[in-house]
């Protein structure tokens, strides 16, 4: 019976009913490889490879290019020579040598988080899957075919509740996910007790509200005493 693979929010809070079976170890990246957002668990963002240097550097030429869809800041991986990495609407298996495309998955709705996808190596039981999430949903993809997982969490997807552009992390079993709140100014990110009263009508958030007892934490405040404006990023406790 395979047991469960989790994934764990960044807070702690863990996202049950991700089926597989015990994941492989790390292992060190191939040279050649980039198999995760920033290279390595250690995130050094730094290849061994020496073929490119100073010397040589000014007398590259283009190999292949391929055409991408809409979107942000990508950083694609590379395992065994295929990259992978969100396109648009859409995320793609691309060989890294000849830059034709291996296959092509476009999303019934919505789009893939722009900032790139991560790799699920397999195990016994599954096969190796490409993880991205999708607005509120995280989605496990084939890396072989690409098409959808249904052995991942419900027919390939796992509602997570929060959105989030960023790219999971993967160690072992566990997927580590973060959440997008929103950045403008508007406080100090904390959430109100039922009990406490808001001290304006409206504060960017039904839910995070700087209480009189958080008063002291906040970036500053006007002489009346209400919260004053402040850059905050992040959800509060």
């Amino acid at each position: 019976m395979p047991s469960k693979l989790m994934a764990a929010l960044a807070a702690g809070a863990m996202l049950p009913a991700l089926w597989a079976q015990a994941g492989k170890a790390p292992a060190k990246p191939a040279p050649g490889d980039w198999p995760m957002y920033a290279h390595d668990l250690a995130s050094t963002r730094y290849s061994t490879l020496a073929q490119i240097n100073a010397k040589n550097v000014t007398s590259l030429a283009r190999s292949w290019t391929y055409k991408l869809g809409a979107g942000g800041e990508t950083t694609p991986i590379v395992v065994n020579g295929t990259m992978f990495l969100p396109s648009g609407k859409t995320v793609v298996a691309v060989d890294a040598v000849s830059g034709k495309e291996v296959w092509n998955y476009a999303l019934a709705s919505g789009s893939p988080g722009s900032r790139g996808v991560a790799y699920w190596p397999g195990d016994r039981d599954n096969p190796p899957r490409i993880v991205f999430t999708a607005g509120p949903k995280l989605m496990a993809l084939n890396a072989n075919t690409g098409k959808i997982d249904p052995g991942f969490g419900k027919e390939g997807e796992v509602e997570i509740g929060v959105p989030w552009n960023g790219v999971p992390e993967v160690y072992k079993n566990v997927l580590m996910l973060g959440a997008t709140v929103g950045e403008v100014p508007l406080g100090l990110p904390v959430t109100r007790a039922p009990s406490t009263p808001a001290p304006e009508p409206s504060c960017g958030s039904s839910t995070r509200c700087p209480s009189p007892a958080k008063r002291a934490m906040r970036a500053g405040s006007t002489r009346d005493g209400r919260a004053a404006r402040a850059s905050t990023f992040g959800a509060g406790t």
